[in-house]
């Protein structure tokens, strides 16, 4: 046998190879009304001359099962394909830091099964191109929020070898658009139908496919306000498959038909709110705002860690359809900006984490966040970006790891309160925070090894009323101290390198504590200012 043959006899076993071993993904609980849905797809994936190369969109709003028949089209064609891979939450994780690198480097891993290194996304680009150019492939992309993400995925039909099928799927038509017309075609799911809707439904509230006569009402009542749509329907008939009480069912009613009918989402939340076990909620948003990825038996270990008894309430949250485990990773059932757009204090204290969330807020901003608490993070060494916060009145970071803050904190305009006490590797604040205009209360203590206070800190002149800088390494005031005339306590004891204090202390008219006590080095007392109630020793 020659060269060249053995070569091509290699080449079938391995292609052969890996056909064979090519793991299907998991299919959906219910099938309604997906069997005529995937047929349309298959039906637009093979209308076409078979060596072009083929783009198709699927858009339409959340819910609507885009992710489902996508998977079930996988299922049924991938073994037809050279090569085959499946991309999930793209927005999301196009989101994360170097998620693009992680989505480019993901794909050929998939494809090639081998670890590749990618250094930035133009790179990655070039790599897709030239290692799948010539190869057919199926390619899913699901879920894709920007055309940004395409183009460094599939940024043109010349990528891939002939037979290829790239499959989208979003809820922004205009992300396709930058596919030419010639090399795309467009399909936009349409709601169940009332039939399928009340199969849908009772195959989750009752594990059956037709309903009970006695709930037949209510339940048609309940499935008008879902707009036909998959995941309103699972969600909805998980949660009320719980409850057998009509009583329930009606007031479960009342509650939807309060919410406008285009809000989707707002129906969704409603088996959140639902939820009467506090350990399951916060189980939840733990889920949501740290661990969408994670795999389970981590995120178990760290529920357990909190006496959570993980195992038996997580059951409870998968019945609920609140959370699935998907590839043995955690996945939420509900929009994954659904947990942001209402909560009011967030509470990770005593978390293990490095960074608290991504730089990339723009789809993720906690609009009413007004109380968040990152006390004893004690591996957070990066400062959290704090753009996303607009409404934020207290922030803790006591205890944590901090070198410094992220410049983000000036904007902060509402912010009131502002803990940094115990950030022991904390050497000095940034201008930007003498651009928070409403801060009453500054705490720094036991920062050990703080020195310096910056130099505009009489900006916050308007606001400042507690200065609490005890126990630190600090060894000057600035003379821009003075000018926080609304100042009433400044607390210095027992900053041991502490040698002079501003004469500009006499203007400040509304100070009545300063507390000096454990001081050593200090060479003289200025001018205090009338309004002094107790210089405390």
């Amino acid at each position: 046998m020659g060269n060249d043959e053995a070569e091509l006899v290699k080449g079938t076993v391995q292609n052969a190879s890996i056909r064979l071993n090519r793991v299907p993904l998991i299919d959906v609980k219910y099938p309604t009304g997906l069997k005529s849905r995937v047929e349309y797809v298959l039906t637009l994936l093979s209308n076409t001359t078979s060596k072009d190369v083929l783009f198709l969109g699927i858009w339409g709003l959340g819910g609507i099962g885009k992710t489902t028949i996508v998977t079930t089209v996988y299922n049924r064609i991938c073994g037809k394909f050279s090569k085959s891979c499946f991309l999930n939450d793209i927005g999301d994780t196009a989101s994360q830091p170097n998620g693009i690198d992680c989505l480019q480097q993901k794909l050929l891993c998939s494809v090639f099964n081998n670890e590749m290194k990618i250094c930035n996304p133009k790179q990655g680009s070039t790599l897709i191109k030239e290692r799948l150019g010539k190869i057919d492939i199926l390619l899913i992309l699901d879920d894709v929020s920007h055309h940004t993400q395409l183009d460094a995925l599939a940024g043109d039909i010349n990528w891939f070898g002939t037979r290829s099928r790239i499959t989208i799927t979003t809820r922004d038509q205009g992300t396709l658009c930058r596919i030419p017309e010639n090399d795309r075609k467009v399909y936009e799911p349409k709601e169940l139908n009332m039939k399928e809707s009340l199969q849908l439904f009772s195959s989750y509230a009752f594990s059956m496919n037709k309903l009970p006569e006695n709930y037949l009402q209510l339940s048609n009542d309940i499935i008008h306000t879902t707009r036909g749509l998959p995941l309103a329907l699972g969600v909805l008939g998980s949660y009320l498959s719980m409850e057998k009480d009509k009583k329930v069912w009606q007031s479960m009613h009342q509650i939807l038909k309060q919410v406008p009918q285009n809000d989707v989402y707002g129906k969704l939340r409603i088996s959140y709110d639902n939820l009467q076990d506090n350990i399951e909620k916060a189980m939840f948003l733990n889920a949501a705002c740290c661990f969408i990825g994670y795999k389970e038996e981590i995120v178990i270990s760290i529920w357990e860690a909190c006496g959570y008894e993980p195992r038996y309430h997580l059951e409870a949250l998968k019945k609920k359809s609140l959370l699935k485990i998907n590839e043995q990773k955690v996945h939420i059932e509900l929009p994954t900006n659904f947990y942001h757009e209402e909560i009011v204090m967030l509470d990770l204290s005593h978390g293990y984490f490095k960074l608290a969330w991504n730089n990339c807020l723009e789809n993720k901003v906690f609009q009413q966040l007004k109380v968040l608490k990152l006390s004893n993070c004690v591996k957070l060494f990066e400062s959290p970006n704090f753009s996303g916060f607009p409404r934020l009145e207290r922030l803790y970071l006591d205890g944590c790891a901090l070198v410094n803050l992220h410049e983000s904190i000036g904007k902060l305009q509402q912010l009131v309160y502002l803990n940094l006490g115990l950030c022991i590797s904390l050497k000095k604040l940034l201008d930007s925070i003498c651009r928070l205009s409403s801060l009453q209360k500054l705490i720094l203590n036991h920062c050990i090894l703080f020195t310096e206070l910056p130099k505009s800190i009489g900006d916050l002149k308007e606001s400042l009323v507690e200065f609490l800088l005890d126990y630190t390494n600090i060894k000057a005031l600035p003379d821009g101290v003075g000018l926080l005339k609304k100042l009433e306590v400044l607390d210095l004891s027992h900053c041991f390198s502490l040698v002079d204090l501003p004469r500009s202390l006499e203007n400040m008219t509304y100070l009545h504590y300063i507390l000096l006590s454990g001081r050593t080095k200090l060479r003289y007392i200025p001018k205090l200012p009338s309004s002094l109630i107790e210089l405390r020793f």
